[in-house]
């Protein structure tokens, strides 16, 4: 088994069912391929081929998650088209950033397309962002003051609308490269203008 990150591999073989001891070639190969897409949202691509002389091999390739969102104890892992590729209880190896503070009232499930507003606004986000800066998206909220990020994950980032993103975002990466910033007295970086910069300490809100 290859390239299962979010599943376990005795899931796919189960349902790949797969004869062993049979010539390969006596099974239907297609219809298995297809069932394991059908059975499991996550899985893009699947290829089941035989390596001689008798291994059986399943190649599989999961959807990249764009969003993961913590709702009602349960990961939901989002595409960017807004669906829902895959729930669990683990966050597993993805990379992908968390949204917080959004939360979902309805009951969800695997293959939903999720019509948020603030998941919707953080997909665009996201997407507008180079996947050499996507190191900057750790965590994300959406609320109606627009997208913040925690780019270090000790100070908030205000980003507000969705314009300028790239020049906000090399904003955020030249402040981070200042020393100075690298305390823990930051309480929020404000480039919302990137051409006008606010800064608050902890100390400013006491």
């Amino acid at each position: 088994m290859k390239g299962v990150y979010s599943l376990e591999p005795s899931q796919v073989e189960k349902v790949a069912n797969m004869t062993f001891g049979t010539n390969i070639f006596l099974q239907n190969l297609l219809a298995k391929e297809n069932a394991i897409k059908d059975k499991f949202n996550i899985i893009d691509k699947v290829k089941i081929k035989q390596e001689l002389p008798n291994k059986i091999i399943i190649e599989v390739t999961e959807k990249q998650p764009k969003l993961v969102l913590l709702n009602q104890q349960e990961y939901l892992f989002i595409d960017a088209n807004g669906e829902i590729i895959n729930q669990s209880n683990k966050l597993n190896q993805s990379t992908a950033p968390i949204l917080t503070g959004t939360y979902l009232e309805s009951k969800t499930k695997v293959g939903q397309v999720l019509v948020h507003q603030n998941i919707r606004l953080a997909l665009e986000f996201i997407n507008e962002v180079p996947k050499d800066q996507q190191y900057l998206l750790n965590e994300i909220i959406v609320n109606d003051y627009g997208v913040a990020i925690y780019p270090t994950g000790s100070y908030k980032v205000l980003i507000g609308e969705n314009n300028d993103v790239l020049k906000k975002l090399k904003t955020i990466e030249t402040l981070l490269r200042d020393s100075e910033l690298l305390g823990n007295t930051i309480d929020y970086i404000d480039v919302s203008n990137p051409d006008k910069i606010i800064l608050k300490t902890k100390e400013d809100l006491t």
